[in-house]
């Protein structure tokens, strides 16, 4: 199935980031938040499995787990991280078609940032049209998994204010959009959509916060340090089971 045209710019970003090594590079920065999020990942995350936009780093098998799928813009990024025994899928969320009822977990592992298209409100409107789009392949009693860095509430009229701005610069490294929303934002469309949520702080012990992060992957550059930076939450829908 084909791509739109600003689907097909993120699957060729994704591409070179690959072919470079760039990706990579960014991961070893926050390994121990990867490491964390996995690990509350592989203990929830359970039944026949899509992951949208690849996979989460340091995923691992378990019983608990049925099939996996791994859908992806980018086939240089699938090659390398859909796992062994896993069924890889070209294919942008927008516009791939599985049959209804095809899951019981979907997780969204640090993709929805790279979606946004047009004015905000059109950004907001891509997240809601991804759960819109999901919803009908989960099974009864199936849950949602979203993986992202959520800024401070503070941030959100500044990066707002900034977006037009924001995409012009981006456009001079070849980057498309990126957009980060607040976690009370994923929780309200996800709330909407199954009923209730729940979001968890991934924060591990003795993490050094005050390393300095690129804001954006094509600008190395220009870093800020990861205390002020997005902080990274696993939200689920409709509930983690009870004791989790």
């Amino acid at each position: 199935m084909g791509h739109d045209p600003a689907s097909e710019e993120v699957r060729q970003f994704f591409d070179h980031q690959q072919a470079d090594h760039r990706y990579e590079s960014l991961k070893d920065m926050t390994r121990e938040l990867d490491v964390e999020a996995a690990r509350l990942l592989n203990s929830i995350v359970t039944g026949d499995t899509l992951s949208v936009g690849g996979i989460w780093d340091f995923f691992s098998w378990s019983d608990q787990l049925g099939s996996l799928t791994v859908l992806d813009l980018s086939p240089e990024m699938l090659k390398i991280y859909c796992p062994e025994h896993a069924i890889g899928v070209v294919g942008d969320l927008y516009r791939y078609q599985f049959p209804a009822e095809s899951f019981d977990s979907i997780v969204f592992p640090l993709m929805l940032h790279h979606t946004p298209q047009g004015k905000w409100r059109s950004c907001e409107g891509r997240i809601e049209e991804a759960m819109d789009r999901v919803r009908p392949w989960l099974r009864k009693d199936g849950h949602v998994f979203i993986l992202e860095y959520c800024p401070n509430p503070a941030w959100s009229p500044v990066q707002r204010a900034l977006l037009p701005l924001t995409k012009r610069f981006l456009a001079q490294f070849n980057q498309p959009l990126v957009v980060m929303y607040t976690r009370a934002f994923y929780q309200r469309v996800l709330e909407e959509r199954f009923g209730s949520s729940e979001a968890h702080l991934v924060d591990p012990e003795g993490f050094n916060y005050w390393k300095w992060y690129p804001i954006f992957m094509s600008t190395r550059w220009l870093r800020m340090p990861l205390a002020i930076y997005p902080k990274l939450h696993v939200m689920i829908a409709p509930t983690l089971p009870p004791g989790v």
